[in-house]
């Protein structure tokens, strides 16, 4: 006889639509007006990423779903499998990544998974998918000059740094150029 394993039901919460100060096309509105994200700024790592797998699993190609995963992951201390979907994610789509929604909460969260992500650095200097975690975090926070620095850190030390990286820094370099000539 197989064990039975007990999972508890994904519970869905009511809560008012996320406000996103960029205007995002519609084509990504279901991705971003969903509760998965409140999930994750609440610190609910498991029932978001039981969230954003379903959601992935019905839009194999959407990157957002795919963050979602890795960042609820990264909030789980599943570090290998954080980075995997983060690349996944900046490699497959990553003009959809512009449109992050930002619910109250996520910030915080993004600066402890920031702060993780440093502790393991100091441990592991040599490992550039920790660095390119910092990347993609401190992008996601918009802390342009600090994904900036793991960018060029992983450059220095990475002869073929793949298609994510590449995205990732173009997507940080359009930003900050966006920064310095607006009025």
């Amino acid at each position: 006889p197989r064990p039975v394993v007990y999972r508890s039901p994904v519970v869905v919460y009511e809560s008012s639509p996320v406000v996103v100060i960029n205007r995002y096309p519609d084509r990504y509105k279901y991705y971003i007006e969903c509760d998965g994200w409140k999930l994750l700024a609440d610190n609910r790592g498991y029932e978001a990423l039981r969230f954003f797998e379903e959601q992935a699993g019905h839009y194999p190609n959407a990157a957002l779903p795919r963050v979602g995963t890795a960042l609820a992951h990264a909030e789980l201390h599943e570090d290998n499998a954080a980075v995997q979907d983060m690349r996944w994610a900046f490699r497959r789509d990553p003009e959809a990544l512009k449109y992050l929604p930002r619910p109250g909460g996520l910030d915080q969260q993004l600066y402890q998974l920031i702060e993780h992500y440093q502790y393991k650095v100091s441990y592991e200097p040599r490992n550039n998918d920790w660095h390119y975690m910092l990347a993609s975090l401190n992008y996601f926070r918009q802390d342009y000059d600090n994904a900036r620095y793991e960018i060029n850190y992983i450059l220095s030390r990475d002869d073929d740094p793949g298609y994510a990286l590449k995205n990732l820094d173009r997507l940080v370099y359009e930003a900050q150029y966006r920064d310095d000539h607006s009025v």
